[in-house]
């Protein structure tokens, strides 16, 4: 379908423009999904860095009610010619149910899987009795692997083999390119809000939006599967540019802005000129969210306040576990459960939220 598509337009001189639907699941976790929905990052991403394509985004999130319906109408109503499910493990499921509506809507549609759970289990999908229903597996970071597929794909000329991170079937086998190097995130091209199908984000009651400043994070933690996606890094974008994000949120609509960072207080400094860049550039009128560790907290102490200046209103605050013995078990040292005394201690004298966990 893909490639025909391309090679009719390449006959007749005119420009392919690859019709892609890219979809985040639905399942959320209760206590999460308590405390607002947000979009799905990624996927804009994906969305702002698929160059020559026509991509949209669907976060199946908002969607209530009868959500085979739902997405078997915005297929036939989109049309799309390659469909990109993001998962993670306890979501992997509903996307193996989408890619079989969409099968069912379309043989010829080709379905690609990303996110977590593809990455880490892309062999046993790819031997699985339901892999027929897949065509690829991005693993890893998608914006550089994805980017690379669907210009191949509107190209028309099937050269995947060179597509690093990339696994894709061949009949009845999956191959599985050799993986992508991890990006230079400073090469990363804006998210594209406006691919969005569907809106009314909401978190602590305010119009909300998500913001990365940074990927991946150093620490050796038992039960985290970050370092699985990213090895032991930390790579950040340039706070320019976190910026201009900030203000491309705002402009489409945000009232409130969610740092999905996996670890944003590794850097407690340039968390610091952060706040400093917010407050100067007069967006700490925005309601900020992050993820943040214990130890980031309490490192510096002017850290906390210009937070506060800066207009941060929710921490979801890695304390882990007060136990000393069940610490130790998490890797974790002794220390930990004073330092996560005294880091909630600091924020709350600051006026905010603590939400504590892993």
């Amino acid at each position: 379908m893909l490639r025909d598509h391309a090679r009719a337009h390449k006959a007749s001189g005119q420009e392919t423009r690859m019709k892609v639907l890219l979809a985040s699941m639905p399942n959320v976790i209760e206590e999460i999904d308590r405390g607002g929905r947000f979009p799905s990052l990624g996927l804009v991403s994906l969305a702002g860095n698929s160059e020559g394509a026509e991509v949209k985004v669907v976060d199946l999130v908002l969607v209530r009610g009868d959500l085979r319906r739902y997405w078997l109408r915005l297929l036939r109503n989109y049309e799309p010619e390659l469909v990109g499910l993001s998962c993670m493990t306890f979501q992997y499921d509903t996307a193996l149910e989408l890619a079989k509506l969409a099968k069912s809507w379309n043989p010829r549609v080709k379905v690609a899987l990303g996110g977590y759970h593809p990455t880490l289990m892309y062999e046993e999908i790819g031997e699985g009795p339901d892999a027929k229903y897949v065509d690829f597996i991005v693993r890893g970071e998608g914006e550089g692997t994805f980017g690379e597929l669907v210009r191949e794909l509107g190209r028309g000329e099937g050269d995947l083999d060179g597509i690093r991170g990339l696994s894709y079937r061949e009949g009845d086998d999956f191959h599985h390119n050799p993986p992508r190097p991890l990006l230079d995130l400073s090469e990363v091209r804006p998210p594209e809000r406006d691919s969005r199908i569907l809106k009314g984000f909401r978190a602590m009651g305010f119009r909300s939006d998500v913001v990365e400043t940074s990927r991946g994070c150093t620490f050796d933690c038992s039960f985290c599967c970050i370092r699985k996606m990213y090895g032991r890094s930390f790579r950040t974008y340039p706070l320019r540019r976190v910026i201009e994000d900030i203000r491309d949120a705002e402009a489409h609509g945000a009232e409130a802005v969610f740092f999905v960072d996996d670890n944003i207080t590794l850097a407690p400094e340039r968390l610091e000129e952060l706040c400093d860049m917010i407050v100067s550039e007069g967006l700490a009128d925005l309601r900020y969210m992050v993820q943040a560790s214990v130890a980031g907290i309490v490192s510096r102490r002017e850290l906390v306040p210009k937070m506060a200046r800066a207009g941060f209103k929710v921490v979801f605050l890695g304390i882990e576990n007060v136990s000393v013995r069940n610490l130790k078990f998490l890797s974790k040292v002794k220390e930990a459960a004073e330092r996560a005394r005294e880091a909630v201690s600091r924020l709350k004298e600051h006026g905010m939220f603590v939400m504590g966990g892993f």
